[in-house]
């Protein structure tokens, strides 16, 4: 005695289900199931945006009703629909919204920035990525603590309220997701205003001698010295009565009446200037007689 089974008619219906969410990595490989069953077998098939899929490229649409990324691209984003139908009827799943995380980019960056002392300064850093990237910062590879007041990060970067000589030095943006991280670097240079520390030199000069005077001035970058006389620029002569240092001196030589007044020694850099000055007394040569 034999027997023959049949299996029973049926329209195609859902035995399990996919989540409407998913968050796919870039780059990387994944199978999205379709779980419909029915008698004969349905038809699966898969439909983006209202257009279906077929095996292309990356993607295969395999027999069974599976869908194979291989790997996953950002282009795959989108919601997907998988659809069973056979002669008796035909049933869908809920749609499924992939969205694709990539690693943060770069998208601005300041590499190096010069700012004064006492001035505010914006650090440019800003990451595209999907989820959006969460931004973290350092300074010379120390995590800054950014709930400080002087501080202040958004999705541009960096500001840094009334800076300091403390604040010198690289800092580091990271951007990171579920795709990765990625980080770049920038340096922060601080000026200092420059500042005449002293003129030194003789003030009271006989007739025919020398005069004698050096600036010294400090700031950052370090600046130039320059000297005027009652209010005008003091520049090397060609018969080299005067010359003007390089290193902050002034030399004239055979001095004369018409030379004494008040000297000024100016500092200037790119973050301001600073000056300071000295009256110079000519005194008539003392002679001797022996008698």
């Amino acid at each position: 005695m034999s027997f023959h089974l049949t299996a029973e008619d049926r329209a195609p219906y859902i035995t399990g289900d996919l989540p409407a969410e998913a968050l796919l990595p870039e780059g990387h490989p994944h199978i999205l199931g379709c779980p419909i069953l029915g008698w004969p077998l349905p038809d699966l098939l898969w439909y983006k945006s209202g257009v279906e899929v077929v095996t292309q490229g990356h993607i295969t649409a395999h027999p069974n009703g599976s869908l194979e990324f291989a790997p996953v691209l950002r282009s795959d984003q989108g919601v997907y629909i998988c659809v069973g139908s056979n002669a008796f009827g035909s049933t869908a799943l809920h749609p499924v919204n992939i969205s694709v995380a990539f690693p943060p980019e770069l998208t601005l960056l300041t590499e190096n920035v010069a700012a004064s002392e006492g001035s505010s300064i914006r650090l440019k850093c800003s990451f595209y990525g999907d989820p959006k990237p969460t931004v973290t910062w350092s300074k010379d590879e120390e995590k800054l603590d950014l709930s400080l007041q002087r501080y202040h990060a958004d999705d541009d970067g960096l500001r840094i309220a009334s800076v300091e000589m403390r604040d010198q030095g690289m800092y580091t943006c990271i951007g990171s997701n579920e795709g990765g991280v990625a980080q770049s670097h920038g340096r922060l240079i601080i000026q200092a205003r420059p500042e005449v520390v002293n003129i030194t030199g003789d003030l009271l000069i006989e007739k025919g001698n020398s005069l004698r005077l050096l600036c010294t001035a400090e700031g950052i970058p370090l600046p130039l010295i320059s000297f005027h006389k009652d209010g005008e620029a003091l520049a090397s002569t060609p018969d080299r009565r005067v010359e003007v240092g390089s290193d902050g001196s002034l030399l004239v030589r055979f001095v004369a009446e018409e030379d004494r007044g008040v000297y000024g020694c100016k500092a200037r850099n790119v973050a301001g200037t600073d000056e300071k000055s000295v009256q110079v007394m000519i005194q008539g040569r003392i002679c001797s007689f022996a008698g």
